[in-house]
């Protein structure tokens, strides 16, 4: 509440005051514990959890930049976990992490020398305090901080500092990352502590809170954030290197690139190549590159770690080599997910000549690869004279990037047969699964319901739509979960008993965590029927990836990012025939209009696409289809057919439209060539009878509910 003139002392004006007070929203005053006094320990790097007010939402992430005096928009990318190809012009999701430098002093912390403030005309401090910096500090912060005997008289032009509270105190003995977070309207201590990973006595104790019922809308909140363990060197100059979970860091002179992951909570680093300004050395553990992690045992694995750089003589990044268990707490041990594949590779009979004559031809690697699988780990077998193991790298790197352009499963086969070659090439788990080269494109997973059948728990079958090629992985990471959606090969789980929403690589088994749904079934989703039939895509946009979620019966489209601590809904007014993931978005059929509309993202001035043509009789008596058709978008329209009626076949025909995004408009197609789709209504799929000799082209697959459960019908 803005300063107001002591004129007078009559009752009357005192109550007008406290009247005023409990009517207007306060701005809370925040004093974190900030006790630490050794030089190193005093200071530290802070988050700050900035979501402007409404209607006054910063437009881009430049602007947020600007606004806290950031030097680098790679910060601001590295504390909300954003791809670092995310342009400056991207809008800023909200709430948006600042990471600034914390001072300790005096017992409290504030963050240091930034960020500052130019007063501009019309502006009072508290307008600076509740507006720009949406609550994080008061007027009165702003001036004693900055000696301003009277807050209603600043001048145009005055620099301010914003001290920000912050702390850099452990917690419990351990380190942590503190986030200043503006309570929202609403909020629970108990729900700000499931959203950031802790527990509601820790929150009760950093703020010194008496208890949970003493949270008020606007009260600043110190918030500590579990971070990755390291190994760093106590000699190295970025020995107070935290990261917490869903954020990295580049360190090194920007040469390499931390990371933090909840999987493992083990800091994750990799060299961070054509990010530094200068020479980057060389960060290797003998013959295994940074971050690189080779298997000795089925249950053991030595990963080539991150221990921090040093500048004493020349710069010099420092690395160790750590030993993992992983058949701790009665787990089955969990083997690299190439060897799952049940694949390995014998290379004896092959010369290097022989490799790179066969990768230089235009044929395709995996029918000639899979001649040579036999056994991997028998690197040291000599073909014609020559250790398999002393293969130049760079002619390893071309075998496998070949490999990895054609199929990702491929890749790892290949990375499984030796460490020199796992250390010479790149890791393919990308633990944001947004590395595009990664992801497990063509193949689709062939199960029902829950995923997995009784007899094989834990395990999935997957097919490849282009090669015919089928593996059976086995994931341990679906015991409790129920497969929701399929997009590009990634698996989207429910857990049956939290609600939360997990993404998992079959191949890899990388995986990223969502929040829970069960607010949103909670408010939202009542019927248990919808719940049970939920299903879910996959978008990648250039800021993040994104689980767009929809429900039948129920008309709610709702939508969650890593970075963000919930569930957004886009539409509340929507229900859907189908959708379909396409180039990284999510398009669908609404059920009442007709339309094809692009569901995500957003699109605020155009987001119907086209309309479904009505000559085809009563829409509730029709079938909607989309389907991938070979990188086009194909809508299928299932309708009924009085000529075959009369005939004795089935009363159905198909019309088909490729969909022109960009044109708005649909094209009729009359012939579907060589290819053949099935279609039904959580998944459609499209094939090439060239690649599949027992479909028949320019067929639809589908089934009727009183027939056998395949029908084919010829688009002749």
């Amino acid at each position: 509440m803005p300063p107001l003139p002591a004129s007078s002392s009559s009752p009357l004006l005192l109550c007008c005051i406290l009247l005023a007070a409990a009517l207007c929203p306060a701005a809370w005053a925040a004093r974190f514990a900030c006790n630490a006094t050794a030089p190193r320990a005093s200071t530290c790097q802070a988050l700050i959890s900035y979501a402007p007010p409404n209607g006054t939402a910063t437009a881009s992430l430049a602007a947020v930049r600007a606004l806290f005096q950031l030097r680098s928009h790679r910060a601001l990318l590295a504390a909300n976990g954003l791809p670092l190809s995310t342009p400056p012009t991207a809008p800023a999701p909200t709430p948006l992490r600042v990471r600034l430098p914390c001072l300790c002093s005096g017992g409290a912390g504030a963050t240091f020398q930034r960020p500052t403030y130019r007063v501009r005309a019309g502006d009072t401090l508290d307008a600076i305090a509740r507006g720009a910096f949406a609550g994080l500090v008061t007027y009165q912060d702003i001036a004693a901080a900055n000696n301003v005997s009277d807050p209603n008289k600043v001048a145009v032009g005055q620099q301010l500092w914003i001290p920000v509270p912050c702390s850099c105190d452990p917690v419990g003995g351990q380190p942590v990352v503190h986030l200043t977070y503006v309570a929202p309207a609403g909020s629970s201590v108990a729900g700000i502590a499931q959203e950031f990973g802790s527990t509601e006595e820790t929150i009760l104790a950093v703020n010194k809170m008496p208890d949970a019922k003493g949270l008020l809308a606007g009260q600043v909140l110190d918030v500590p954030l579990r971070t990755c363990g390291s190994v760093i060197s106590n000699t190295a100059i970025d020995r107070n290197l935290l990261v917490p979970n869903g954020s990295y860091i580049l360190t090194a002179n920007n040469c390499v690139m931390c990371g933090c992951s909840s999987s493992t909570w083990q800091l994750d680093c990799q060299a961070a190549q054509g990010l530094s300004s200068s020479f980057c050395p060389a960060a290797k553990c003998g013959d295994v590159f940074l971050g690189n992690t080779s298997s000795t045992s089925s249950c053991e694995s030595r990963t080539c770690s991150y221990a921090g750089y040093t500048n004493s003589t020349s710069f010099t990044i420092l690395t160790n080599i750590t030993t993992s268990n992983m058949c701790n707490a009665g787990m089955a041990p969990m083997v690299q997910p190439a060897h799952s594949l049940a694949f390995r590779l014998e290379p004896a009979w092959l010369r290097w000549t022989e490799l790179i004559r066969f990768w230089g031809r235009e044929a395709r690697p995996r029918r000639k690869l899979a001649g040579a699988i036999a056994d991997s780990g028998r690197c040291k077998r000599r073909a014609h004279g020559r250790y398999w193991t002393s293969l130049p790298s760079d002619i390893t790197n071309v075998i496998a990037e070949r490999l990895l352009a054609e199929d990702v499963a491929d890749y790892m086969i290949l990375r499984s047969v030796c460490a020199p070659w796992r250390a010479s090439t790149a890791s393919p788990r990308d633990p944001t699964l947004r590395d595009v080269r990664f992801r497990p494109r063509g193949w689709v997973a062939l199960c029902d319901g829950d995923g997995v059948r009784p007899a094989d728990a834990c395990q999935v079958s997957l097919f490849h739509t282009s090669t015919s090629r089928r593996l059976r992985v086995r994931l341990p990471e679906l015991h409790g979960h129920k497969i929701v959606g399929f997009t590009d090969g990634l698996l989207i789980l429910l857990d049956k008993g939290t609600a939360a929403v997990r993404v998992l690589h079959p191949f890899t088994r990388a995986f990223l965590d969502l929040p829970p749904l069960a607010p949103v079934f909670h408010l939202l989703v009542t019927d248990t029927w919808s719940r049970a039939w939920m299903e879910a895509a996959v978008c990648w946009s250039y800021a993040s990836i994104a689980i767009v979620a929809w429900f039948p019966h129920v008309p709610v489209v709702v939508y969650a990012e890593p970075a963000r601590p919930r569930w957004l809904v886009i539409y509340r007014d929507l229900q859907l025939w189908t959708a379909l993931p396409f180039q990284s978005r999510l398009f669908g059929i609404r059920k009442d209009t007709g339309q094809i509309i692009q569901l995500y993202p957003r699109h605020l001035q155009y987001p119907v696409v086209a309309r479904v043509p009505n000559n085809f009789g009563r829409p509730q008596m029709c079938y909607y289809y989309l389907v991938d058709f070979g990188g086009r978008m194909l809508l299928t329209v299932q309708h009924h057919s009085i000529d075959q009626c009369l005939e004795g076949w089935h009363p159905f025909a198909f019309a088909f439209f490729l969909i022109n995004v960009h044109q708005r408009e649909l094209v009729p197609v009359d012939s579907l060539g060589n290819r053949a789709i099935f279609l039904n209504k959580d998944r459609c799929l499209c094939v090439s009878a060239t690649d599949f000799p027992s479909i028949s082209g320019n067929s639809v697959y589908f089934s009727l509910p009183s027939t056998d459960p395949a029908v084919v019908h010829r688009n002749d």
